[in-house]
């Protein structure tokens, strides 16, 4: 409801907020003051109306309920205020009728709950008093609520007795004194207003020409003390132009009319209340903050601004005068209208009849305050300086006053270099930031002590106007130290540009030493920014964690930043943290689990699904590669769940198998352009949640994969290696399903002694992989995972785990990798001719035994070589080439004998081989 006086501004603030709310300049002396005149008498009639039934209702049903019924339920609201501001633009949107109507309505709900609980009390009506109580609260509460929105914030709220009662009767105010704004008597716009108000204004004799600022004021006795009071918060505010050129009027109960002009500031929009003569509406507002007991001006509608020109006994003539007034008043000559207001006038008079005199006059700024005038101003390069041949300095002074005219330059540039940096929320420019801002916070509470010292300085002025020249050099000559350093370290920032941490590093080396004050504030400055990289670090660190708050902010208080306190913090807060993650993936996402499940799927820990899975997709990968053949591998993957039960599997749920399209994947597991078939081509994928992406990143995931296109090419040949000697011991035993005669099983005997060899081998290097390491390596992984109780080790040992991996299986060394890789292409070779040597009558067994034998001599050519290469790595102190060596060459058979001797040629054919 905008009867309340409030209006929605794009800023908000809930009630929580530390932020207090904005008033207007001008929006009423008293909490039922009254808003601005609006054209309608109720312009909200249904807001109006619901608002008074709402508290009527709430009368009725607790008068009426107990002709109904003896129970009740209490319901208890939460309330949520939202506190806006609004401008003096909105004031139109609220009428008198209807904010007495709604401060009426809520005055006298109050009033009427609080004797209806007084008749329950003294009747002993015991059983409606909880009644009367939640609506005595709850309309107490929207009463404050609506309070405190008029007020705006608390301090203003708890200051109402002292601004009411105290100041209004025990304050010594009368009509005699005010504070006003006069143009200067010795310019064109003071004798044009005086030729104008000579013959149109009864009260010429007694005002003179004048802008009331606060009128009535206090007694002369309390003059000075208002004078020492005000002085420094008018030392803020810089000088400006005002501007009288339009005419208007005020009517008084429509039989009389007073004529005034406008003050207004030139270039300003005229269409704006606001914007007309904004610095004289802020001069106005330091006023009421200092003096809220004169208010006077402002308790009807707000402060307007005014200079009286005339008065008119008819309301019916004040437009035929404004117009007069208007056509002689020299509007288009801005010199004969214009003044600079550069401060203000306490005035008083002695009686009704008595002209007005001028008690004290207080400028706005000074030169010390980066205010320059006529005075002393501001030359081209910055500086400040008293302008030449003024008859009533002395020539011995000039340097003096110029020296402490240098305090009011740099204070000019401090004020800009604050003014530009304050707002870090500006994107739009380049020295906007976080840290600018605090910088500039950090420098602005720097220059507070300036301010303070001049404010002691004026009332020492005021008590003794006898004080000298040297007195306040003396007593500003710290400054003339601490300025010329800050100018230096701001030149030095803008000179480079410097934002975030950089401006801390600018601050240490423009640090000066030797001046104790100096160095003091620099201090400041560094603390501040040492303050907001603490809490930058809190943030970034500590999120929800509480735990570390009270040592991170002893840490920000301490005067100098301490490195070593700020990494032990750093470290300790690493440790819980790292420690809270591990507790998180060990105890609530089951880690060893998830690892568990990693194992039996990339690393092929479930042997008898990857052995369903090689017969599903063997006739598939054995051709050449087509487009489907991706979808087909995984509806193999799913039917290889299936045979052996583990098609309701979670872990096996998190794990796809997909096809690599790419020609380069051909070479992916052994490297070799023999090995680039489809099998080199199968990967899989790990479908993980958060938070397994601390550990299985996109590169282990990579390398797991790399792993496991090994595994599956050498599962594969042990597979084949397996079924040929089942189809050899079938043709041995002569059963009926062998298609191989006596013959041929005579010449394929020395082959079958060649496949035990090769099976020998296969078997040995998978159990090396399986047992020496995987398992090895996987044990010592859990239980790390189990001990280390820190995340980031956690992160390590899964590294070195997965590292381990890749290199035990020798995938990171070339030679090695495509000695095993062609060893085993040759068993894989060797094998299915056997098979199909033993299946089927109708081969060139001579050939089929020709190419066997050369397969054999490749074998334990590779295997001889392969050997040769691991006892010349045995040099380098691994373990596991060891534990391969003797798994390999146990009885050292392999390497004693020659690769040429270890297979005989059959009798048959020997003598074809000799020729």
């Amino acid at each position: 409801l905008h009867i309340s006086g409030v209006h929605t501004e794009p800023a908000m603030m809930t009630s929580g907020d530390s932020v207090p709310l904005t008033m207007d300049d001008g929006t009423g002396g008293g909490v039922f003051g009254d808003p601005t005149p609006h054209p309608k008498r109720f312009p909200h009639p249904m807001a109006a109306g619901a608002h008074l039934l709402f508290r009527l209702i709430a009368f009725l049903l607790y008068l009426l309920s107990s002709l109904f019924t003896d129970s009740f339920i209490t319901a208890f609201v939460f309330s949520h205020w939202v506190y806006e501001s609004r401008s003096r633009g909105a004031e139109q949107l609220v009428s008198r009728a209807e904010s007495r109507l709604f401060w009426f309505s809520l005055v006298g709900t109050q009033l009427v709950w609080s004797l209806m609980f007084i008749v329950a009390l003294i009747t002993l009506n015991i059983r409606w008093i909880m009644a009367v109580i939640v609506a005595f609260v709850m309309n107490g509460a929207n009463l404050y609520g609506y309070i405190r929105c008029r007020y705006g914030a608390k301090k203003e709220l708890s200051s109402l007795f002292n601004r009411i009662v105290v100041a209004n009767i025990m304050s010594k105010k009368t009509h005699q004194s005010a504070i006003v704004l006069m143009p200067p008597a010795d310019t064109s716009v003071y004798q044009a207003v005086q030729d104008v108000r000579r013959q149109h204004d009864r009260q010429f004799h007694r005002w003179m020409p004048h802008i009331n600022l606060s009128y009535p004021f206090y007694e002369p006795d309390q003059m000075d003390s208002a004078v020492a009071k005000l002085t420094p918060h008018l030392s803020n505010l810089s000088p400006f132009r005002v501007r009288l050129a339009e005419f208007g009027h005020f009517s008084h109960g429509g039989k009389s009319a007073t004529v005034w002009l406008d003050p207004v500031e030139p270039d300003r929009d005229l269409s704006n209340n606001n914007s007309r003569c904004p610095n004289l509406m802020k001069l106005q507002s330091v006023l009421a903050s200092v003096f809220p007991d004169c208010l006077d001006l402002q308790s009807k509608g707000g402060f307007r601004p005014h200079l009286t020109m005339a008065q008119c006994a008819s309301v019916t003539a004040v437009e035929e005068l404004k117009r007069a007034l208007s056509k002689d008043w020299p509007s288009s000559e801005p010199s004969q209208v214009e003044f600079l207001a550069s401060s203000v006038e306490f005035i008083h008079r002695t009686g009704p009849d008595v002209p007005f005199v001028v008690l004290h006059s207080v400028p706005l700024g000074g030169a010390l305050y980066g205010c320059p005038g006529s005075v002393i101003q501001q030359t081209q390069s910055g500086s400040l300086r008293l302008i030449d041949n003024l008859p009533f300095i002395s020539p011995s002074e000039v340097p003096l006053i110029n020296r402490l005219c240098q305090l009011g330059a740099h204070y000019i540039r401090f004020q800009d270099f604050i003014a530009e940096r304050s707002s870090y929320l500006d994107s739009d420019k380049q020295t906007a930031g976080l840290y600018a801002k605090v910088f500039s916070d950090a420098l602005d509470n720097c220059l507070e002590t300036y301010r303070a010292r001049l404010v002691d300085l004026e009332s020492e002025l005021i008590a003794d106007p006898y004080l000298s020249l040297n007195y306040v050099q003396c007593r500003l000559e710290e400054f003339q130290l601490l300025f010329p350093a800050l100018s230096d370290l701001l030149e030095s920032i803008e000179r480079s540009n410097a934002r975030g941490t950089q401006l801390m590093e600018k601050i240490v080396h423009r640090m000066p030493c030797g001046l104790p004050s100096a160095q003091s504030a620099f201090d400041a400055l560094l603390q501040r920014c040492n303050r907001l990289a603490y809490r930058q670090i809190g943030d970034w660190m500590l999120q929800l964690e509480r735990l570390f708050l009270p040592r991170l902010e002893t840490l920000a208080d301490a005067s100098q930043f301490d490195l070593l306190a700020l990494e032990e913090f750093v470290a300790d807060v690493r440790s819980h943290v790292t420690e809270q993650l591990w507790r998180l993936l060990m105890e609530d996402y089951s880690l060893e689990q998830q690892l568990q499940a990693v194992k039996d799927f990339y690393l092929m820990g479930r042997g008898e699904f990857y052995l369903a899975f090689i017969d599903l997709a063997g006739p598939l990968l054995d051709k050449p590669p087509h487009r489907m053949l991706g979808q087909q591998l995984r509806a193999c993957f799913e039917r290889a769940a299936r045979a052996v039960g583990l098609e309701d599997d979670q872990a096996l749920k998190q794990f796809d198998v997909w096809f690599d399209d790419s020609q380069a994947a051909a070479a992916g597991a052994g490297g070799s352009a023999s090995d680039a078939d489809s099998w080199s081509r199968v990967g899989l994928k790990f479908k993980h949640g958060w938070p397994f992406h601390l550990l299985f990143n996109d590169d282990i995931l990579a390398r797991y994969c790399q792993v496991f296109r090994f595994l599956l090419i050498v599962k594969r040949v042990q597979l084949t290696l397996q079924r040929s000697w089942a189809a050899q011991m079938i043709a041995k035993r002569g059963c009926r399903n062998s298609r191989v005669n006596s013959a041929a099983l005579s010449k394929l005997e020395p082959h079958f002694l060649q496949r035990s060899r090769m099976q020998h081998a296969v078997d040995n290097l998978v159990y090396y992989l399986q047992v020496d390491v995987i398992d090895s390596r996987f044990n010592a992984l859990i239980t790390a995972a189990r001990t280390q109780r820190d995340v980031e080790q956690l992160q390590v040992s899964h590294d070195q785990f997965v590292t381990a991996l890749t290199a035990q299986s020798f995938l990171h060394n070339r030679p090695v990798r495509a000695c095993v890789t062609q060893l085993l292409h040759s068993c894989l070779e060797f094998a299915g001719l056997l098979r199909n040597s033993l299946d089927s009558q109708r081969v060139d067994l001579d050939s089929l035994l020709q190419r066997m034998t050369a397969l054999g001599q490749d074998f334990h050519r590779q295997t001889w070589h392969l050997l040769g290469m691991l006892t010349g790595l045995q040099a380098q102190s691994t373990t596991y080439l060891n534990q391969l060596l003797l798994r390999l060459d146990f009885n050292r058979f392999f390497s004693t004998a020659k690769p040429a001797a270890l297979i005989p040629l059959p009798p048959h054919l020997r003598q074809t081989d000799a020729t």
